[in-house]
């Protein structure tokens, strides 16, 4: 009874959290501009035909010949920011983006834009937004995020949730940046995570959920019992390929 009671607190989530209302220390980390990130950039103004042109990338990929072809019937591709933190936007030719917020790019274009459009509204998503999630959890992947925000807790609802042999209390997170990688610990039980700088996740993130001593003793069982039923197979080969041209049918 003690050690199923025992075995029970290891499981549920934010152990000691009642009825509250708590503030939130850390916001969501403000998205800024990488390497390597795709953009979807839509534009729109009073004269839909005038922002076809800068939209037009969005469906669109460059060809051997350095021409745009149009893609249809695919998923956005969008804009790419080159290895230099530059992207190729129509009309405006290169423009220096790496290290900008979302919002900063966005007024940076509706104030250039406005030598072209009337009114001009940006609109601006990470496309290659994806995390990662391995270790025990039902459907260990790669997830795209939809949206420009995402949690630990939600990332872990994409993957299905934590298998009964994933640890609570030991789950890291690998995050990593153009400059150093961060590798951190959380413990799910904890009431405080709610309120930490790793709640939410960043573009690239990667969740492993660490086996407890139960799975690990039983895969150890197979690996030791894994020699053993090849060895009483090879025997029962054996034992047959000898026995059996010797049996004859009257």
């Amino acid at each position: 009874m003690g050690s199923s009671c025992s075995s029970y607190k290891k499981i549920p989530y934010f152990v000691g959290l009642k009825d509250t209302t708590y503030k939130v220390v850390y916001q969501p980390a403000r998205l800024t501009i990488h390497k390597g990130d795709q953009l979807s950039i839509f534009i729109s103004c009073s004269d839909p035909v005038q922002a076809y042109i800068f939209n037009q990338p969005n469906y669109s990929q460059p060809s051997a010949s350095g021409s745009s072809v149009t893609v249809s019937n695919n998923p956005i591709i969008g804009y790419l920011v080159n290895e230099d933190g530059v992207l190729l936007f129509p009309k405006m030719g290169s423009i220096k983006v790496l290290g900008m917020t979302y919002s900063q790019l966005q007024d940076t274009l509706q104030r250039r834009l406005s030598k072209y459009l009337k009114d001009p509204q940006v609109s601006i998503r990470l496309l290659n937004y994806r995390i990662s999630v391995l270790g025990e959890v039902a459907r260990p992947g790669v997830y795209p995020v939809p949206n420009n925000q995402v949690t630990l807790f939600e990332a872990l609802g994409m993957a299905g949730d934590l298998t009964i042999y994933g640890r609570r209390d030991n789950v890291l997170l690998i995050r990593q940046s153009d400059s150093e990688g961060v590798a951190h610990y959380l413990d799910l039980q904890d009431k405080k995570l709610i309120q930490s700088a790793y709640y939410y996740l960043q573009p690239g993130d990667v969740i492993y959920v660490t086996p407890n001593k139960v799975k690990a003793n039983s895969t150890d069982e197979v690996l030791q019992l894994l020699p053993i039923g090849l060895s009483i197979l090879s025997t029962l080969v054996i034992f047959l390929a000898y026995i059996v041209p010797k049996i004859t049918i009257k």
